[in-house]
């Protein structure tokens, strides 16, 4: 009887240290994380960049990204599609464009396959000197560009945990089972 609730006790220990070191690792670990872009978030510049960047902290999956700058009146700059390059995604923006903020949105997918959304700013402080008539909403760049991502609020792009949480579910059905198995026997 004694061997039975030393084994029980083992189990028991095995499981609470394996629930441990699980709930220890983040799911979100594996999601990419924006280190750096050009140009920086919040920059102020002299003129207009014709190319802008955001270099994450691992690379990322080439499919279904998008990369939008926008006017400070919402249109379209970046022009083209957005090419990765391992860790850095980019695209070409219009330089004929009027002093103001300009707002970077981007989607990209993680290596871990979820994806990653989140906006910046940057200033530009003089450009051109504005239309006098507002320039078409359906202008060649905005119908050569991917569609805008939807900025989203990263606290609603938090890790899916469904995975580790069925995980956890599961480890503690066995671990259950096998203790109230052991005490079964033990009582025969």
């Amino acid at each position: 009887m004694a061997t039975a609730r030393t084994l029980t006790m083992a189990v028991i220990a095995l499981g609470a240290s394996a629930l441990i070191t699980l709930g220890s690792a983040s799911p979100a670990a594996a999601h990419n994380s924006q280190i750096g872009s050009t140009p920086a978030a919040g920059a102020v510049l002299e003129a207009a960049p014709d190319l802008v960047s955001v270099r994450f902290d691992a690379a990322l999956m080439d499919v279904g990204e998008a990369l939008v700058v926008r006017a400070p009146d919402g249109t379209i700059v970046s022009t083209g599609i957005p090419e990765i390059k391992r860790d850095t995604i980019r695209t070409a923006v219009r330089t004929d464009v009027p002093a103001g903020e300009y707002t970077v949105a981007y989607r990209i997918v993680s290596k871990d396959g979820h994806p990653v959304t989140a906006t910046f700013t940057y200033t530009v402080t003089s450009g051109a000197a504005a239309s006098p008539s507002p320039r078409p909403a359906k202008s060649t760049a905005a119908s050569t560009s991917p569609a805008p991502a939807t900025p989203i609020d990263p606290a609603t792009t938090a890790s899916d945990s469904g995975p580790a949480v069925i995980i956890y579910v599961l480890i503690a059905v066995v671990l259950a089972g096998a203790g109230i198995a052991l005490v079964l026997r033990s009582r025969r």
